[in-house]
Formats: C-alpha cells, structure tokens, sequence
C-alpha cells in the first residue's frame, strides 16, 4: 500500500512540502522546504501558510503580535515572530503547496 500511495501522490498537479521550526526572539529564520516532508523544492513560487504554536514548555506567556514570511522562492522561506515579551523560542508550523 505505501508504494501505490506513493504513485498516486506523484501524478498530482502539485506539490506539498510541510515541517515545524522555531523562531527565537524577534528575528528572522529562514526554512528550507527539504528540512520539512514531501517536496524538497518547488518549479515556481509556492504558496506557504504558517501557524505558531505556544512557547515550548507550554506555556503561553510569550503571545505572538505579528507572523509573517517574506522572500517565498521556490526552495525556502522567512519567517518572523514578535511576541509580548519579544524573547523565547516559539514553534511554527508551515505547509508549501505549488508545482
């Protein structure tokens, strides 16, 4: 079963690469599709959705005011987090879908 899960995923029109990193502090953390699952590069420019998890321990003290990305190329993107507290480590998640 898994070698024809496999086919069928490779005869869709598009690909989708997914993964967790964490962002420290108010930075900058750019992430690249093949850290992640599925498709370790992209044809064109594909569309990324990112969501945050709490602080590692749990807790939620750190609060998120702003996730963006920036430069979505075909191989990786940036991510940033600022937070209430504007320190500590934050988990994102983030799927890629594009050809």
């Amino acid at each position: 079963l898994v070698g024809s899960e496999m086919c069928i995923r490779d005869r869709l029109p598009f690909k989708c690469a997914w993964g967790t990193t964490y962002v420290t502090g108010v930075s900058w953390a750019s992430v690249s599709y093949s850290s992640g699952s599925g498709a370790s590069s992209f044809s064109s420019t594909p569309v990324v959705i990112v969501s945050y998890g709490d602080a590692a321990n749990g807790s939620s003290a750190y609060g998120v005011n702003a996730l963006k990305t920036q430069a979505i190329t075909g191989s990786n993107f940036q991510v940033c987090m600022s937070g209430g507290s504007g320190s500590g480590s934050r988990e994102v998640h983030w799927i890629a879908i594009g050809t």
